[in-house]
Order: C-alpha cells, then sequence, then structure tokens
C-alpha cells in the first residue's frame, strides 16, 4: 500500500466500526453492506492508481482480515 495506508485504514475502521458485531459476517446483509464500503472506500482512495480487478483485489483481501479479525 501507499505511505497513505494508516490514514486509509482509520477512516475504514471509521466506516465500519458500527457494522460490526458478534457474528456479523453471517448475516448477509451486514457481509454486502461492509464489502461494499470497503470497495467504495478503495475506489475512492486508488481508482487513478488501481484497475479494477485490482481494486476488487485489495477490497476482498481486506475483507478476510477483517473477518478473521472481527469474528
Amino acid at each position: 500500500m501507499t505511505a497513505t495506508s494508516p490514514a486509509l485504514v482509520k477512516e475504514l475502521d471509521r466506516e465500519i466500526k458500527t457494522m460490526l458485531f458478534p457474528g456479523w459476517w453471517r448475516k448477509v446483509k451486514m457481509e454486502t453492506e461492509v464489502e461494499q464500503t470497503l470497495f467504495d472506500t478503495c475506489f475512492q482512495k486508488f481508482a487513478g492508481d488501481l484497475d479494477t480487478k485490482q481494486l476488487t483485489s485489495l477490497s476482498e483481501e481486506l475483507m478476510n482480515f477483517i473477518v478473521r479479525y472481527n469474528p
């Protein structure tokens, strides 16, 4: 990632914190909302630097990390 990574992480944390509760990822609606938020934020930050495939991959990796560490 770039030098702005800490700022991006803080922004993502702020945006999804209210969506995360125990078992959130088992609820399709919540999982979809979190995924959409991650993708939208990545798109806003990196649209000029990454193509759609890379943006999708980045947001998927972030989602995997969030599911793993926020059960």
